[in-house]
């Protein structure tokens, strides 16, 4: 990564959150929360507004993997935590 940018407090508070209820360390829940964009947000605006289609193959809204994704609900516009034992 070219630079490390910079949470305001709101965001790590937010972040320091799904981190503790996922079970991962700010450091991978920001992974996670990142992967989970393209779930969320419409890929046909995102990419609309790209301005570097030469990362489509590594971007999450050009090759969406939900493999390691932690399982979450969005409720009454909440991300909620599934438990994987209820899919069994």
């Amino acid at each position: 990564m070219p630079y490390t940018p910079e949470l305001s407090t709101e965001s790590c508070c937010t972040l320091r959150r799904i981190a503790w209820a996922a079970g991962l360390p700010m450091t991978k829940a920001i992974n996670q929360v990142f992967e989970l964009m393209p779930e969320v947000l419409d890929k046909n605006s995102i990419c609309a507004a790209c301005k570097d289609t030469t990362k489509c193959a590594v971007c999450g809204f050009g090759k969406i993997n939900k493999q390691d994704i932690i399982p979450v609900e969005i409720k009454n516009k909440q991300i909620v935590f599934k438990d994987p034992a209820e899919d069994i």
